[in-house]
């Protein structure tokens, strides 16, 4: 029994999203028994889900990406983190 229903990718780059889709549908070759993710091309910090809309948030490697940015990095990774924060389930 699954104790996940549902997975939602989200990277910025729309060349990521379209490589990880091509890779799962190999990857599974169409198999409807394995739990697939979703994949999404989003802006971290502007996400058009509604508020409470997951259980559980992982960032891997966005906050270290934005965080490059010298001008921006820091208010962009509190806007990052509140929209994370939004969309969880609390």
């Amino acid at each position: 029994e699954l104790l996940v229903d549902k997975i939602s990718c989200i990277d910025y780059s729309d060349i990521v999203v379209k490589t990880l889709i091509e890779k799962q549908k190999k990857e599974h070759n169409g198999s409807s028994s394995t739990l697939q993710a979703s994949f999404h091309s989003l802006d971290a910090r502007s996400l058009h889900y509604t508020p409470n809309t997951f259980d559980l948030v992982l960032e891997k490697g966005t906050l270290d990406a934005m965080l490059s940015d010298k001008n921006e990095g820091k208010q962009n990774c509190i806007q990052i983190v509140k929209e994370m924060a939004r969309v969880t389930n609390i």
